[in-house]
């Protein structure tokens, strides 16, 4: 089914302006709290309003600013899982679910014999049988989960929208949860869109995404090519690549990077530059010098994994990142001087006009 969303709406801290256009099965709006993923998600749900705009899916028009069109949220078949899931905390796991049929009776669309032979269905798929007289507040947190996402199955949707699924969460429980819903993806022969500001939440989960940053959604992406060269600043951000610096491309082809105050040589970038970014990976910290490397104090060292991580402090005392292998016999304390050097292979450059914060 395809998508295609353009819209604007005005709020007193920013302003909305969202495209996006995709065919995908298994999408994602990536971005930091507050750039507008969820607003843009519930206009697509009908749950905001636009202030002007259009959205079609699947050919039929949802909302037209101009043709005043503006389907209700109960007829766009499409179904927005709450981060807290919003089931009724009175009626049992199978009344949840029954609940969402009652609707699709009244207008017709199914019979109370087939929605009994559906409910029984659904209950089976999500492995409910045993829990299903149990109400909310006596299930577990992936219990919880499941009857949710039957609910919404029950209420026949051809897209579903998952909004922050896994945060809040501690890691053990978010990869349960993370394999519950895979496992339903399997079997949801529709549309599901996630957002999330973490891209390791949706990697395993979405093919394509876009990312949002101040109200505003970017080009789509195959998370292959997401994952293997950032776009912008937000991009950089979300893949954590930890190193930023405002950058410019000058006449002669040199690339001069302002925040770390040194310049790279007879460079083959074109275009527009106005930042550069670099792995923590791909520095590599030494006490020598060499040419075209950061000076930095190192201001703290811990451990992760198999990686000792270094806090350094550069030019105009911005904040470096390096990791070093615990293999690498290389002894290093807090406040020595060191020297971070990089390969311009491994350099992330594009054009952006974003403040970094």
């Amino acid at each position: 089914m395809s998508i295609r969303l353009d819209i604007k709406k005005k709020f007193k801290s920013f302003n909305l302006s969202s495209f996006f256009e995709t065919d995908s099965r298994r999408f994602a709006l990536l971005g930091s709290s507050g750039s507008g993923k969820s607003t843009t998600l519930k206009c697509l749900a009908g749950l905001l309003r636009p202030d002007e705009g259009i959205i079609e899916c699947g050919g039929k028009i949802l909302y037209s600013s101009k043709d005043k069109i503006n389907i209700s949220p109960q007829k766009r078949r499409i179904a927005y899982l709450f981060q807290h899931f919003a089931l009724f905390n009175d009626m049992s796991a199978e009344s949840n679910i029954k609940s969402a049929f009652i609707p699709r009776i009244k207008k017709g669309e199914i019979t109370k014999t087939e929605a009994k032979k559906e409910l029984g269905q659904i209950i089976s798929t999500f492995h409910l049988e045993n829990v299903k007289s149990l109400y909310p507040q006596h299930l577990s947190f992936g219990q919880q989960q499941r009857v949710a996402l039957a609910r919404l199955v029950a209420n026949n949707p051809n897209i579903i929208i998952f909004d922050e699924p896994f945060s809040s969460l501690d890691y053990r429980l978010k990869i349960e949860l993370e394999v519950e819903i895979m496992d339903f993806l399997e079997q949801f022969e529709g549309v599901a869109i996630f957002v999330s500001h973490n891209k390791n939440e949706i990697l395993s989960l979405c093919d394509e995404l876009c990312v949002m940053k101040n109200g505003v959604v970017g080009a789509n992406q195959k998370i292959e090519d997401f994952c293997k060269y950032p776009i912008d600043v937000e991009s950089a951000k979300i893949l954590e690549i930890e190193n930023i610096t405002r950058a410019v491309r000058n006449e002669d082809n040199s690339l001069y990077m302002s925040d770390w105050d040194i310049y790279l040589k007879n460079m083959c970038f074109k275009g527009n530059i106005n930042y550069a970014a670099i792995s923590s990976y791909k520095f590599d910290i030494s006490r020598n010098y060499s040419q075209s490397s950061l000076r930095a104090v190192i201001t703290n060292i811990y451990e992760d994994g198999e990686y000792r991580v270094f806090f350094c402090k550069g030019h105009k005392s911005n904040v470096l990142v390096a990791r070093e292998h615990k293999n690498k016999e290389i002894r290093l304390k807090k406040n020595d001087t060191v020297y971070l050097s990089f390969d311009a292979d491994d350099l992330f450059v594009f054009e952006d006009n974003l403040k970094i914060l």
